[in-house]
């Protein structure tokens, strides 16, 4: 997670293409943390753990692993609402999934909250969630131990089978907005199958205290 200084934001024609606006100035990195999970709140229905638990590319990874760093093959966060220093809610692509973490340390402050499905009347289905080919409850774990390129997608009649709505592997979250209420508005990036747009999540992010997941309060 980067945190990032912009003296004027990014504009249309960035760069200054455009004669409506004028040119932005550079950016300036305060500072940037590595999303961990040291309280191991990450870990998947089938058992599975975070990658660097498995298999690292050498030594230079000693401490990555001893800190619980997240990698590609655990999560794609593309979400991210920012309540406070210390209170950020983010959301995952692969799953798809939020949860909490501090964006200021990069910690994860909570285990992450499968997407509920919605019926034909926008109503939660209990214990329905919606998944991709790329989410690692589908794969053995004895492959994800041994190498997890080997199971980097399941066929899409997997995920079916497993009880899940599936979605499509780069369709999950994408923008994400703090509303005046205190609660989120989670947008998925792609609609799915058979529906007219995408669907916008209205997410509760709770207090943040550590263990404390948000909660999907409405579609």
């Amino acid at each position: 997670i980067a945190r990032i200084k912009l003296e004027r934001p990014f504009a249309f024609g960035h760069g200054g293409s455009s004669s409506m606006f004028g040119r932005y100035t550079e950016a300036e990195l305060l500072g940037a943390a590595f999303l961990h999970d040291p309280n191991k709140f990450i870990s998947w229905e089938n058992g599975a753990d975070i990658q660097v638990t498995y298999k690292v590319p050498d030594d230079t990874w000693a401490d990555l692993v001893k800190d619980r760093v997240l990698t590609g093959r655990d999560l794609d966060p593309e979400g991210l609402a920012v309540l406070s220093n210390d209170c950020a809610v983010l959301g995952d692509e692969l799953m798809t999934s939020i949860l909490n973490v501090n964006p200021t340390t990069g910690e994860v402050l909570s285990p992450f909250v499968r997407t509920p499905d919605i019926d034909s009347e926008g109503k939660f289905i209990p214990d329905k969630f919606l998944s991709t080919v790329s989410d690692k409850v589908h794969c053995k774990v004895a492959t994800l131990e041994e190498d997890a390129d080997e199971c980097l997608e399941v066929p899409s009649e997997v995920v079916s089978a497993n009880g899940y709505r599936e979605h499509h592997k780069s369709g999950g979250y994408e923008g994400f907005a703090a509303l005046p209420d205190g609660s989120i508005a989670a947008f998925l990036e792609k609609p799915l199958a058979g529906e007219p747009g995408i669907r916008v999540y209205n997410v509760d992010p709770g207090s943040c205290e550590l263990g404390e997941p948000p909660v999907f309060r409405s579609f």
